[in-house]
């Protein structure tokens, strides 16, 4: 059975440090949701610059693929796996089923619609699903990670805030500190 990690936090707080971190000490592959998406947005003229503008854009396409999935889902009932937030989720658990490593690292994992489809599939027993959350503080305050207002309230960067997920991780030194801190999941998840 593969095993998924899926890494929640804000933007610049840490998620796929973390991944890589984790890659390095137990193996496997790092993917993310948002690949589809950056794709399209590249079709559609984005640069692949994740400033302020880049940012906006990629939240912005996001929103009328959800949307146009659900209306997809409600009308040709077979496509509903693919519909709304499914799209990204049903397309990467494909990917990871047919892929060949072991343990998989979902380093952009913000929405719950993505949370709720992977704890299905590990419920169901096709995945070991476990969770983490990062959280960057920087002098004890939240870190800034420069997005403008409208960008932190986004969905993609609050809605899955208050999720219980199996383990948080606080990011508030260095990158030492954050690979000592991750040293009791690694051990956790050798002994799985």
């Amino acid at each position: 059975m593969k095993l998924v990690i899926g890494i929640s936090g804000k933007a610049q707080h840490g998620k796929d440090t973390i991944a890589t971190y984790l890659q390095s000490r137990l193996g496997g592959s790092i993917v993310h949701f948002t690949d589809l998406l950056k794709e399209q947005a590249q079709y559609l003229g984005w640069d692949g610059t994740k400033d302020i503008g880049g940012r906006t854009f990629l939240q912005t396409l996001s929103e009328p693929i959800r949307k146009y999935g659900n209306w997809l889902a409600e009308k040709y009932p077979e496509y509903r796996d693919f519909s709304g937030g499914n799209y990204y989720s049903a397309s990467l658990y494909n990917a990871i089923l047919e892929g060949e490593s072991d343990i998989y690292y979902i380093a952009d994992m913000r929405m719950m619609q993505e949370y709720k489809f992977f704890l299905d599939k590990g419920n169901e027993g096709k995945i070991k699903f476990i969770t983490l959350r990062v959280d960057r503080l920087e002098e004890g305050a939240p870190f800034d990670n420069g997005l403008t207002p409208s960008q932190k309230l986004d969905k993609t960067e609050t809605e899955l805030d208050t999720t219980q997920m199996d383990y948080h991780i606080i990011n508030d030194g260095d990158i030492s500190a954050l690979e000592t801190n991750l040293e009791g999941i690694v051990k956790d998840l050798c002994e799985l």
